[in-house]
């Protein structure tokens, strides 16, 4: 008897777990992280505003950080389509500033090392992916020119290996529009499909 209920309270707490994670046509779920300079931030302190969620791997990804660059040169089109920028990395603060930290960029970077914002969207832990990807080779033209561009891969100790990127988009009313997960880990949204949200 004790089994079942036990077996029970788990089935619940799967439940409740995956009615709280965000989805497409709900609100945005807030939640308060920290930036890389150290500073208090909560998502709903930006209701009103378009907001473009972005959650990363960890700091010293080069493929991160290639996407990050290719959002920081549409910084203009995104201030002048009035859309907050934000960018979560699955890393502490010191892991985020040798690699992504010194991007000068004018959006905001999180620090969430324990995955608990991307536990609220439903960002992916996939090793079948990461595999996949990495069987197929059909990441090794953004990795070379992640290269090109200044961001090698640096293995980062104690990084999550198998997280899958994923992108949010989130209206003025705080409803999110679109979850888009990288199963591709390169398959981001086009800046053009951002911009138009």
């Amino acid at each position: 008897m004790k089994t079942i209920i036990q077996i029970l309270l788990i089935m619940i707490t799967f439940e409740t777990m995956a009615q709280d994670v965000a989805q497409e046509g709900k609100k945005a779920a807030d939640f308060e992280a920290t930036t890389i300079d150290g500073k208090s931030f909560h998502l709903s302190d930006f209701r009103g505003q378009k907001i473009f969620l972005s959650f990363f791997r960890n700091g010293a990804c080069a493929l991160c950080n290639l996407r990050v660059h290719e959002i920081s040169e549409q910084q203009k089109a995104f201030d002048a389509a009035g859309i907050k920028v934000i960018a979560v990395f699955e890393s502490t603060i010191e892991e985020m500033k040798p690699f992504v930290g010194k991007q000068q960029l004018s959006f905001t970077l999180l620090s969430d090392p324990m995955g608990k914002i991307y536990q609220q969207y439903g960002v992916q832990n996939s090793p079948e992916i990461i595999q996949e990807v990495m069987r197929s080779g059909s990441a090794s033209g953004k990795v070379a020119e992640a290269a090109d561009a200044g961001f090698n891969l640096i293995p980062q100790e104690g990084a999550n290996f198998f997280r899958i990127p994923a992108e949010v988009l989130i209206d003025e009313n705080f409803g999110i529009v679109k979850i888009h997960h990288c199963t591709a880990l390169i398959d981001h949204l086009t800046i053009n499909e951002i911009l138009k949200f």
